[in-house]
């Protein structure tokens, strides 16, 4: 997490500096997609305390991560102090269309469908000005 932070924090972002930020934290734990399946498959069908434990580690780390995120957004006063609250679930939400893209037709594009949703959501989020 440390080294894709450091990563992150080299990568030039200028319009809408919240959404682009949360859209492309999500987005980056599916760039090992393969990976990331066998890691689920594992946890749904023979759960491991272990593998549990990693996972719940990794989620925790970039949930941490995507907060202080939307914080950033909040205090700049890009979104509404009530997004926080979102947190979770706008998080979560890409693990379900993730896992609908590997055992369903019914989502294609991942980041597609992730950008869309995001660029929704933070429409009815962010401050009017």
């Amino acid at each position: 997490l440390s080294k894709t932070k450091e990563n992150f924090g080299n990568t030039p972002i200028t319009r809408k500096p919240t959404i682009k930020k949360a859209t492309t934290v999500r987005i980056m734990g599916y760039i090992k997609a393969d990976l990331i399946f066998e890691f689920i498959s594992i946890s749904l069908v023979n759960p491991n305390e272990e593998m549990i434990d990693f996972q719940t580690t990794c989620f925790e780390s970039y949930f941490q991560w995507f907060k202080e995120i939307l914080q950033e957004g909040i205090d700049r006063g890009e979104i509404i102090p009530q997004s926080i609250y979102l947190a979770k679930g706008m998080f979560s939400i890409a693990d379900g269309l993730f896992i609908a893209s590997v055992v369903t037709k019914a989502v294609v594009d991942v980041e597609k469908e992730l950008n869309i949703y995001t660029e929704t959501l933070f429409e009815l989020i962010e401050v009017k000005k």
